[in-house]
């Protein structure tokens, strides 16, 4: 889905590999679609930062053949290509699922994408473990995105996912978008049925975004802290060869929970 590219996500990330980039005296190159290692490593560069890697990725095969450092934004799915940054997903979810139940929920939906990215399978985990601590159980649908070519098909799969999970018998208190642009889906799906948001149910996304904070009511969501990954992530990659090696498979970095008027039960 290339549109995902223009998320608030992905343009703060570059935003701030830049930044950082230049702070270590280096230049960031955001690269076109890879074919091979030999188109890779074309680009002469000093070392590569690879941001939601799939487990069936095409960019699998040039990144195994790369002979610069590569450090994954993001779990690795099969644990061969090199150091990883992620956010804490377990904090953040704990923190959300937290604050819903201070609210009153005492029933969770969580509507995920249908694309396997490690971080929103994390989710659904934590979401589960959370939920078998309280003696509930979750309702997680999956909307079909991954063959969408907009934000806006994106967010309407999300909202019409969640009108079904609305008009089942027993609808959540509470619905959880698990990508950027659900949360505002999920509260267009609400009024679509006449209930109001917060007043009837409790909306929140678990990537923070500009949509999210403008958005009417402005909606609770996870900031994932993308100055502390990318910070995390370009020490890694200038880093010598020794002490990369040396470094935790995998560097997990602290997010935040913002809590907005989605979530705040009237």
């Amino acid at each position: 889905m290339d549109e995902l590219l223009r998320t608030d996500w992905y343009g703060r990330v570059a935003l701030a590999a830049s930044q950082e980039a230049v702070r270590h005296q280096r230049a960031l190159t955001i690269l076109p679609p890879i074919q091979d290692a030999a188109e890779l490593m074309s680009f002469g560069l000093d070392g590569v930062i690879v941001l939601d890697l799939l487990p069936e990725d095409p960019r699998w095969d040039a990144l195994q053949g790369s002979t610069s450092p590569v450090v994954l934004l993001g779990r690795d799915p099969h644990g061969t290509l090199g150091p990883s940054v992620v956010p804490d997903t377990d904090q953040g979810m704990q923190a959300l699922l937290d604050h819903l139940w201070e609210q009153g929920v005492r029933s969770l939906g969580l509507i995920a994408p249908d694309i396997a990215w490690a971080e929103g399978q994390q989710a659904i985990r934590a979401a589960a473990s959370w939920c078998e601590a309280k003696g509930i159980t979750p309702m997680v649908a999956r909307a079909q995105v991954s063959q969408c070519v907009t934000r806006e098909a994106a967010a309407a799969a999300g909202r019409a996912t969640a009108q079904d999970v609305l008009a089942s018998a027993n609808r959540p208190d509470a619905l959880v978008g698990l990508l950027e642009d659900f949360g505002r889906g999920i509260v267009s799906a609400a009024r679509s049925r006449g209930l109001s948001v917060p007043g009837d149910l409790l909306v929140a996304q678990d990537v923070d975004g500009l949509l999210a904070q403008v958005a009417d009511p402005p909606i609770t969501a996870i900031d994932l802290n993308i100055a502390g990954q990318i910070t995390a992530a370009v020490t890694l990659l200038v880093a010598d060869d020794e002490d990369r090696v040396a470094s935790s498979t995998v560097q997990t970095v602290s997010v935040n929970l913002v809590v907005r008027d989605s979530t705040l039960a009237r």
